[in-house]
Order: structure tokens, then C-alpha cells, then sequence
């Protein structure tokens, strides 16, 4: 599927190999670093399934990975106690700051993509 509908994605023949060389070397680490990463952890079982690693080492690598991002939360969450609501109140300005550049990023990838959909339409000829 990703061979014939990659471009969608990004995904080229030479890119998928070059994933699939990657993991091949580097998957039982990079499933278990990407476990324990923020944003990433969310997407690591994409690669993982799509280059059909095996099930039994992907599950002790998520279980470990996800227990030391659980774990670690509660430490944070133990640490802070009572100073939560202080901790949160200055982290809302990170928040908003990521939001605004989030948001930017999308704006940005609309305007390429309404570009690129202009431009395809200017090279079309005439009927």
C-alpha cells in the first residue's frame, strides 16, 4: 500500500527502504526510546506494524517503554505535591507559545498545499 500510495505521505521507494534498513538495525531500540519520547511515543507503532515487527518483542518493549513514561509522570506528579497549581499556572504561557506555533505549522502546510494545487491547475491546458 505504501508502495503505490505513499506519495500521499511523502513516502517514496527509496525512503521506505531507507526506513526499512533503519529499523532493521535500530527497531527494538527505537520502539523502546520512542515509548519513553514526547510525540513520537504516539506514533512509533506506525513503522513498527508497517515494517511487521514481531509482536512479542514490540509488546515487552512498549510495556517497559510505557512504564518508565508512566512512572516517570508520577515522580513529576509526587515531586511537585502541593506546588502543582503554581507549576501550571507558568506552564499555561508555554502552552499557549506551543499552540501558536502548532497552529502555524498548519497554516504553513495549507498554504503550500493550496500553492501546489494552484500551480497544478496553471500548468493544465486548456479545454
Amino acid at each position: 500500500m505504501l508502495e503505490r500510495h505513499g506519495r500521499w505521505f511523502h513516502i517514496t521507494p527509496e525512503r521506505l527502504e531507507r526506513a526499512e534498513a533503519w529499523f532493521g538495525r535500530w527497531g527494538n531500540l527505537g520502539v523502546l526510546v520512542g515509548r519513553v519520547t514526547p510525540i513520537v511515543r504516539s506514533f512509533v507503532s506506525i513503522p513498527a506494524g508497517v515494517l511487521e515487527m514481531p509482536l512479542g518483542p514490540y509488546t515487552v518493549l512498549t510495556l517497559i517503554g510505557s512504564a518508565i513514561w508512566a512512572f516517570g509522570f508520577a515522580g513529576v506528579g509526587y515531586a511537585l505535591g502541593t506546588s502543582y497549581d503554581w507549576v501550571d499556572h507558568d506552564f499555561r504561557y508555554a502552552e499557549y507559545a506551543v499552540m501558536t506555533g502548532v497552529l502555524m505549522l498548519v497554516a504553513y502546510l495549507v498554504y503550500r498545499w493550496v500553492a501546489a494545487r494552484v500551480s497544478e491547475r496553471a500548468e493544465e491546458p486548456a479545454r
